[in-house]
């Protein structure tokens, strides 16, 4: 028996995305799902939902503090050159005829998105063994158990020590020497899905 027979039929994995533009990092990680024997890209769940226009008053006054953090990025890139930019946004490859692509309005509740039953059937119909989240707000409801093993969300940060945004900047300025990253199963509580995986690594403490 070869190797793929006793692992059986590849698991099948849907991408959830705000866009098909994306932090190359993120592009790298569907790369690889593409080019896996044993795992298959068979679905993306882009977030087709339109943003309210507001004044640009209300704007610079609602993005102050991240125009103030991307300064800052901006700076630290600028200062902490690498060959590499994990942040540069690019253009995900959807080859023509083999990856299904749903375009989702999700019902939005402050902070959070849930799905439309329509929705979630039509996910659920692609029989997914895993959803990875690279999108949307606080997901609740059904489309959480709309996959065999339910929706992984990649956290940059520990969220037993620090919680929100930005992540690892506030390891920096409290001088924290580790740092942490975690991989979990998301569930309605807030923060509280079932822990994956959890690494950790130190803390450059400049940038």
């Amino acid at each position: 028996m070869s190797e793929s027979e006793r692992r059986g039929p590849p698991l099948r994995i849907g991408i959830m995305l705000d866009s098909t533009t994306v932090p190359a990092w993120i592009n790298r990680i569907i790369e690889d799902i593409r080019d896996s024997d044993f795992l298959h890209l068979s679905l993306y769940i882009i977030n087709a939902e339109r943003k309210p226009r507001r004044s640009l008053f209300t704007r610079i006054r609602r993005r102050l503090p991240t125009i103030l953090y991307v300064l800052y990025s901006r700076l630290d890139r600028y200062l902490f050159k690498q060959p590499r930019d994990a942040f540069e946004q690019v253009e995900v490859f959807v080859p023509p005829h083999t990856i299904d692509t749903i375009r989702v309005v999700p019902v939005r509740r402050a902070f959070e998105h849930r799905f439309e039953q329509c929705d979630v059937e039509a996910v659920r119909s692609r029989n997914l063994d895993v959803i990875l989240r690279f999108g949307f707000n606080i997901i609740r409801g059904e489309i959480l158990d709309a996959a065999k093993y339910g929706i992984w969300s990649y956290h940059h940060g520990d969220n037993a020590e620090y919680r929100g945004v930005p992540a690892f900047f506030w390891e920096m300025q409290e001088n924290n020497p580790v740092s942490g990253t975690l991989l979990q199963q998301l569930t309605e509580e807030l923060d509280g899905g079932n822990v994956i995986y959890r690494s950790y690594a130190s803390t450059d403490m400049s940038s």
